[in-house]
């Protein structure tokens, strides 16, 4: 298994145009609100969960992931799949996220996995609920954020390979279908996708105070967008 070293995702990101993101953010939207107001809502939902993990509580978790789910799903209540085995897993992930240490090679790499496990339960999903255990660390992987970032590409065996996957839109006419990983897959992908956003971090210059999920607001806008009928890279795959 090869792993990309940080220079190497410093030449596949360089010739991204992170400095037009500000713009996107700005323009942020999502159930209904608009600006301020949509950014006021999720830092919202972080407290909320910060407050349900600092006791461990695991009703209060589970209505706060319930929460976030309708947040992020249009009201949609959390699958059937989501029982007391999922809910243990919830709280053992945020247990060992509690540690700022990355995620690749970690207790909590296993209960990721873990947790995209579950019938239903996919990187969109267990994304949402990392992110708003701390908006600084983490962000949402979604499909228009995968839109977003699909040009970001490595060159292996002679032919250039997308860097991330690409997660499927309900409205399969707006976007690509997904791409089919395991979990591991997928959760190699997630912490690809954070070293990514954590890297981007250092090339939009003059702005302060931007978490990853700024960053992912403005991928998330965007990514808003039809591909058409350009080609689609194949997958690097070497992560897993």
């Amino acid at each position: 298994m090869v792993a990309l070293t940080d220079e190497q995702l410093d030449e596949a990101i360089r010739d991204y145009d992170w400095q037009d993101l500000p713009k996107f953010r700005d323009r942020f939207e999502w159930g209904g609100k608009k600006g301020l107001d949509a950014i006021k809502e999720r830092n919202e939902l972080e407290a909320s969960l910060l407050k349900a993990v600092a006791t461990f509580n695991r009703c209060e978790i589970r209505y706060v992931a319930e929460r976030i789910h309708k947040w992020g799903f249009n009201g949609v209540p959390l699958p059937n799949s989501c029982g007391e085995p999922w809910l243990e897993n919830l709280c053992a992930l945020y247990s060992a996220l509690s540690e700022p240490a990355p995620l690749d090679g970690t207790d909590a790499f296993t209960l990721l996995i873990g947790a995209l496990s579950f019938e239903r339960i996919k990187l969109a999903k267990v994304s949402k609920w990392v992110c708003f255990l701390d908006q600084s660390r983490f962000a949402i992987f979604d499909s228009r954020v995968s839109l977003a970032l699909r040009h970001l590409s490595i060159e292996r065996d002679g032919m250039r390979c997308r860097l991330l996957p690409i997660v499927g839109r309900r409205n399969p006419t707006r976007g690509w279908h997904g791409d089919n990983l395991r979990p591991e897959g997928h959760a190699r992908s997630y912490c690809l996708y954070l070293r990514i956003i954590h890297l981007a971090l250092k090339s939009i210059r003059a702005i302060e105070g931007w978490r990853s999920a700024d960053v992912e607001m403005a991928l998330f806008m965007k990514g808003d967008e039809t591909p058409g009928d350009e080609v689609r890279l194949p997958l690097w795959r070497s992560q897993g």
